[in-house]
């Protein structure tokens, strides 16, 4: 069967349709499923997700990375990538190695600007178009974002038990590009120079820009592919993410976000929880195993 098929039969069976109701109306302040085995935890979570209605952000805390890992490839293959994120924690291995994790720091940073620009909160939050890749088909990259349904994360404790900036430091640390926009681009350039990021020659990883005439290379940290701003005199006429080695654009995209890797002796850190909206479900698999963990 397709998948959509089994969402829509599991969607519209009793039991979920109430649990969704519930979750939606908030009069429940604490729900339980019992029985869920394998991949029945993102069907659920899937089909409730993917229901009618007006959907909370939903954070989904399972055990481990490995579990967390499974679950986050299962509801991408239900849902797509474009609402389901993941919040891994910084470090390879556990924090007392000290040794972070480039790639994870970067999906942390994805995860906070989708979040605060998901909704309508913060100076730059916007609602994008779809963008399209070089054929011609839809895409969603980055932090390019189409639809205001609910975001599903998921994280595990030792990603929780980092702290992480404040929305409003994210916030006034974030520039937004978006393809029509006037700018100076020796302003822009003076702008991104600010934020943090490096001059280089050719951008090979987070944190550098470039720019040759009319043609701006710029690395966010929210990213996992550099930016290509194109300008036809001072207007932003595209905006493609490339390929690091080749220098070939990948896909067209109507606005970014530049994001910095911001780290301040004076930033401001709070708990992702914080971080959050009010309205966040929180999942769990063991609410006390968590609370533990993270203690820990």
């Amino acid at each position: 069967l397709e998948t959509s098929k089994v969402l829509s039969a599991l969607a519209s069976s009793e039991e979920v349709r109430e649990l969704a109701k519930r979750i939606r109306t908030g009069k429940a302040k604490e729900l339980r499923a019992d029985g869920l085995c394998g991949s029945s935890v993102a069907l659920l979570l899937a089909s409730i997700m993917n229901g009618r209605g007006n959907n909370p952000n939903m954070l989904v805390v399972m055990n481990d990375m490995d579990d967390a890992g499974y679950l986050y490839h299962d509801l991408t293959q239900m849902m797509g990538d474009e609402r389901v994120l993941f919040f891994p924690s910084s470090y390879r291995r556990a924090i007392k190695y000290n040794q972070k994790d480039a790639g994870n720091e970067i999906l942390r940073m994805q995860t906070l600007s989708q979040t605060l620009t998901h909704h309508g909160e913060g100076s730059h939050a916007e609602s994008f178009p779809t963008t399209n890749t070089p054929d011609g088909s839809p895409h969603h990259g980055g932090d390019v974002r189409q639809d205001r349904e609910g975001l599903l994360i998921v994280t595990y404790p030792d990603a929780l038990a980092e702290r992480v900036v404040s929305k409003q430091e994210l916030d006034e640390n974030m520039l937004t590009v978006k393809v029509g926009d006037e700018f100076d681009i020796n302003q822009l350039e003076k702008d991104i120079f600010k934020l943090g990021f490096e001059r280089v020659d050719y951008v090979y990883e987070p944190g550098q820009f470039a720019v040759r005439g009319s043609i701006v290379d710029v690395y966010s940290f929210s990213s996992d592919m550099p930016y290509r701003i194109d300008f036809f005199g001072d207007e932003v006429d595209s905006i493609r993410t490339f390929d690091v080695q080749s220098q070939l654009s990948q896909s067209k995209v109507d606005a970014m976000t530049i994001v910095p890797n911001i780290k301040k002796d004076n930033t401001e850190y709070i708990s992702f929880l914080e971080f959050l909206p009010k309205d966040t479900l929180i999942v769990t698999q063991s609410f006390a195993f968590v609370c533990d963990k993270i203690a820990q």
